[in-house]
């Protein structure tokens, strides 16, 4: 089995920056307006992210096998154990793959404790938790834009995707 090791590239950025720079205009009105409103945190962010995975691609981080998708519906409790399932995008990566996922959550402070005490010589990359951070996001953002230009959505549906993409877009870091 060949495993796939993290290259730092960003394949879905070139589609994301067409539409919000050639297409723009072709839009629906709906995700015209949406984007409009948040044209320069993307544009930033998407800067950052290409910036920081120049970084990361000469610097060759240490690597180590992660899952790349850890979140709670990919967690089952057996008995008293945690099991963490899905594992699809198992590669190669800095850990800070991983990491990222913790960032925002109210027990990161406590779940870092921990870890470092168990892996003493670790230090954060900054560089690498901004890169998976900004990275997730900006491709969270565009299967959005995804699903509100490709998909078939009923309106419902469809205003559900719009206001999550709105709370995506908030919550730009760069």
């Amino acid at each position: 089995m060949q495993l796939i090791r993290e290259d730092f590239i960003l394949p879905f950025l070139k589609q994301l920056k067409q539409v919000l720079r050639k297409e723009c205009a072709s839009l629906p009105m709906d995700l015209k307006c949406l984007l409009g409103a948040h044209i320069k945190p993307l544009e930033q962010s998407i800067d950052r992210v290409e910036g920081l995975s120049e970084i990361l691609r000469r610097s060759n981080p240490k690597m180590a096998l992660c899952h790349t998708d850890i979140h709670n519906w990919n967690l089952m409790q057996r008995d008293e154990q945690l099991v963490l399932i899905d594992w699809e995008g198992l590669k190669l990566a800095p850990v800070k793959a991983d990491l990222m996922f913790f960032v925002d959550k109210p027990y990161y402070d406590v779940f870092m404790n921990i870890y470092l005490k168990l892996h003493k010589d670790f230090l954060i990359n900054t560089d690498a938790l901004l890169f998976y951070h900004i990275r997730r996001k900006l491709e969270d953002i565009w299967e959005f834009i995804e699903q509100l230009l490709y998909d078939n959505q009923e309106d419902k549906e469809r205003n559900e995707t719009i206001k999550v993409l709105d709370g995506e877009l908030n919550n730009l870091v760069f």
